[in-house]
């Protein structure tokens, strides 16, 4: 399989007909593409050289290109700042990369898959493609031009070794087409002679059947999954006769880089091409599909049954492409490399395979023994959990409720020695991770970086007494879990685990298996719980349930504390939502779970869902951002009215729970037209389900705000969604202002919010933004003249104008009495309300003067506002400082 030979803009020449060649000047800067003057004469040489060898006669591929855009990159790789010495080098790289994208990244493939893992042989350190017989074998073919165009930045970068600038030029290549943007480290060297070149033949052939790939790529130490992700980069680039033989692209876009190879193999009906050339395939329909091809190893990869599942998968979800493909490359170019040179993922992706192997045949024991290792965390004082992996001593080792993990310790203690700098901590938690994945569940993040303790000592290991026993309450469950910072969801969540396993005697004394198949990770747990007539069995040992139909339901059993999920309305939701909605469940339990594994780790050890930071936390507000851009008053106003019904003197409601998805709350007449605002949200919801509802809606809002030229409101993440309308979740209508309330009216709405008349005045300047509708609230009008800028003028205007009631009007409004002054503006009579009152007009006469003091006040009020009722996490600290 020759990977890559592919560069869709070829130069050939032969006599006369040479001369009409048209090459392009590839360092004039006003075609948007320049090579730093010291690599541009260099380069141009290089070009000199193989326009005169395609003019003499030869047929050579010269730059890849892109022929709606051919010198404007489709992804710069931007500055790097800070001071990074090899900054200046990945710029340059990237510039030469970005006219032959595929021709690096088969570089980068061909000049690493000599590796032999056996021997720690070969592989991309030593850069031994320099050298025959690896540069004139014929699976090289034309990589020759790759290597001359890189030349010119060798010499700029004489410390840089060819094997890390060869390997670097396919990682850029893949991020300039639109891929993965795959981690790369430093440190290779380079054989200085010919004297250990590999042989020629360690290649895969495109003639590859199913145990051809498993043989090639299982020597260098890939299992299936890797094999069909690295197989995923023929999604670019063409076969070209004069290197491999075999002719055409693989897709319609070979210089993007996505999913749609995979998606080609499954949807098209691939026949025998006839023609002199070696065997190939070609699509049955031409003319539907055009002139894609495929290599008998492709489709190798759909006549297995196993390799199939992993194309199917990667068809279907691209972003799951691109992530395995980002660890099976970097471990491709870094394999056989000094330590330096292997990025982390590598190292802990090494690390997820080897535990595969161990916790297949047990995979409910070692998610057991995560789960344990990890429970006893106590989030006041930031105390124990899974860091240290305390359960490797007593009196954790000889608890009770961690009978039997002594089992799946021992197992693992292989592992750690092959994987030495590994924690113990890291290697616990890994395995239920892993554990879950193998037995059908979601992918949970996990990050290294826990640390062990080395002996017992003082109070570094917990007490016994810290796991949920199998007799609690619904009461116990939120003592034991809240310890922990779990809230109802999170419980529901995590106790869903149940779905696999099973009770032994000989460990907690009860006995039987939660569901029927207790060895897939399903959402079965909430469906028995639901379903079946649990009776208390009648034995010898502790409380449990069973079926009172056996013959239907067989040996399942549910413990007290699992029973005690359906006895509290609250939690009941939950398992109702989960059991009609497992793809919900599975968003929910990983996030619980990361947040489970990870509760007082360092911080490198936790993911960014359960963090809320990073990466994500940017991805979400960028998103947000282009959502709220055209309707920005419309997103302010969701978040304040799925706030504003809070009940301070109960401590309910408010925006935790994202209550305005259910009625009476999503038909209130006051919350007219936000259904645009939640529709639009959706997609949002879709592209990050580890946040809730009720953290999106009100971030939009503090977004908006900022978007519209607004303070930036600090906001955290942490509320909750409740899971449906049940009585009792969903607030009733009319706890929002009205427009017509007094100065007494307003201090009892916003009073019982627990805001004071400076606040009550701060908040009402959102009315500077935005407009009333008459099919929405009988109001028609703007406020301002601004109204999509976020300013003090709802102040200015309000003591400016002479406000006078609007004829005619029902509902009461006013406007100016200078409408030709003033234009078509209304107030509201609660607005003027604000005038009325000697307290409320003292605040906004400050803020028509002073708007940097109404941005400081509305700031910690909108947080405020957004955040009540909400769990602590979610409250900003100008909020608790207030």
């Amino acid at each position: 399989m020759d990977l890559y030979d592919s560069a869709p803009l070829t130069v050939s020449g032969s006599g006369a007909g040479a001369g009409a060649v048209d090459v392009r000047d590839y360092t004039k800067s006003e075609h948007g593409f320049c090579f730093p003057n010291a690599l541009r004469q260099k380069i141009c040489g290089v070009i000199f050289l193989l326009v005169v060898t395609a003019l003499s006669g030869a047929t050579l591929v010269l730059l890849t290109y892109d022929e709606a855009n051919p010198f404007t990159p489709s992804r710069m790789i931007p500055p790097l700042s800070g001071g990074d010495p090899l900054a200046a080098l990945k710029e340059d790289l990237s510039l030469i990369v970005q006219n032959a994208r595929p021709l690096f990244l088969r570089l980068a493939w061909h000049s690493s898959g000599t590796f032999i893992a056996k021997e720690n042989l070969w592989g991309s350190n030593g850069a031994t493609m320099r050298f025959p017989p690896e540069s004139t074998d014929g699976a090289n073919a034309g990589l020759n031009i790759a290597r001359d165009l890189l030349e010119s930045l060798k010499d700029d970068y004489p410390s840089s070794s060819y094997a890390d600038i060869y390997t670097l030029a396919g990682h850029l290549a893949v991020d300039l087409m639109e891929g993965p943007q795959v981690p790369h480290q430093f440190g290779r060297i380079d054989v200085s002679d010919d004297s250990s070149i590999p042989p020629n033949g360690l290649l895969p052939p495109a003639t590859l059947d199913p145990a051809g790939l498993r043989e090639i790529f299982g020597r260098q130490g890939f299992n299936d999954q890797e094999i069909v992700a690295l197989s995923g980069a023929h999604t670019v680039g063409e076969c070209h006769v004069d290197r491999s033989g075999h002719s055409g692209p693989w897709t319609i876009n070979p210089l993007h880089f996505d999913n749609g190879y995979f998606k080609l193999l499954l949807e098209v009906d691939w026949v025998e091409k006839q023609w002199d050339g070696p065997l190939q395939f070609e699509p049955s329909d031409k003319e539907l599909h055009g002139d894609i091809m495929m290599l008998p190893s492709d489709l190798a990869l759909i006549e297995d049954p196993d390799l199939k599942g992993w194309v199917e998968l990667y068809a279907s979800d691209e972003q799951r492409f691109f992530e395995d493909f980002t660890v099976a490359f970097a471990k491709l170019t870094s394999n056989g490399c000094p330590a330096a040179a292997v990025p982390a993922i590598v190292n802990e992706n090494t690390l997820e395979n080897d535990l595969v192997d161990v916790v297949s045949n047990a995979g409910p024991l070692f998610l057991r023994l995560a789960w344990h290792s990890s429970g006893t965390y106590i989030a006041e004082g930031n105390q124990w959990g899974s860091n240290g992996a305390t359960m490797r001593f007593p009196p954790e080792s000889t608890d009770g409720a961690n009978a039997g993990l002594q089992i799946a310790r021992d197992a693992l203690e292989p592992i750690k020695k092959e994987n030495s700098l590994r924690t113990y901590a890291d290697i616990f938690t890994l395995a239920g991770h892993v554990a879950v994945e193998v037995m059908g569940g979601p992918r949970v993040p996990h990050n290294l970086g826990r640390t062990d303790i080395s002996s017992a000592s003082g109070n570094n290991v917990p007490p016994n007494g810290l796991l949920p026993p199998s007799t609690l309450d619904a009461q116990g469950l939120r003592d034991i879990f809240g310890r922990q910072g779990f809230n109802d969801q999170e419980i529901v969540a995590l106790s869903g685990a149940h779905t696999v396993g099973e009770c032994h005697i000989d460990r907690s004394g009860h006995l039987g298996p939660w569901t029927s198949n207790s060895n897939v990770f399903d959402n079965s747990f909430f469906l028995r719980l639901l379903d079946v007539d649990w009776v208390e069995k009648q034995w010898d040992g502790p409380k449990q349930f069973e079926p009172t139909d056996k013959e239907k339901w067989g040996n399942i059993m549910m413990l007290p504390s699992d029973l005690a999920l359906i006895e509290d309305p609250d939690f009941r939701t939950w398992v109702k939502l989960y059991a009609e909605n497992e793809q919900r469940f599975f968003d929910d339990f990983k996030v619980a779970f990361a947040k489970l594994t990870s509760n007082g780790c360092p911080a490198a050890a936790i993911p960014d869902i359960v963090s809320g930071g990073g990466d994500d936390t940017a991805a979400l507000e960028e998103e947000l951002g282009d959502v709220v851009a055209n309707a920005g008053p419309l997103f302010v106003r969701l978040a304040w009215h799925s706030s504003g019904t809070y009940d301070g003197t109960e401590s309910k409601w408010g925006s935790n729970g994202a209550t305005m998805r259910f009625p009476p709350e999503s038909t209130d007449g006051a919350n007219a037209g936000l259904n645009l605002a939640r529709d639009l949200l959706e997609s949002v919801k879709e592209d990050f389900p580890s946040h809730t509802y009720a953290d999106i809606y009100t971030l939009a809002g503090h977004v908006a705000v900022s978007n519209m030229a607004g303070p930036m409101i600090p906001h955290n993440f942490g509320r909750t969604d409740v899971a449906d309308g049940s009585p009792g979740n969903i607030p009733p209508n009319g706890l929002l202002p009205p427009a017509t309330l007094d100065p007494a009216g307003l201090r009892q709405i916003f009073g019982r919010q627990g805001f004071n008349d400076q606040e009550i005045v701060a908040l009402s300047g959102a009315h500077t933004l935005g407009e009333c509708h008459a099919d929405r609230s009988g109001y028609i009008g703007p406020w301002t003249k601004t109204p999509f800028t976020f300013n003090n003028e709802f102040f200015v205007v309000l003591l400016g104008a002479t406000w006078v009631p609007k004829p005619s009007s029902d509902p009461l409004q006013y406007q100016p009495s200078n409408t030709t002054k003033w234009g078509d503006l209304m107030m509201l009579p609660s607005d003027l309300a604000l005038l009325d009152d000697s307290e409320f007009l003292h605040w906004v006469e400050i803020y028509a003067s002073d708007e940097q003091r109404f941005f400081d006040d509305f700031t910690l009020a909108f947080a405020k506002l957004t955040s009540n009722g909400c769990p602590a996490a979610a409250g900003p600290s100008i909020v608790a400082n207030a």
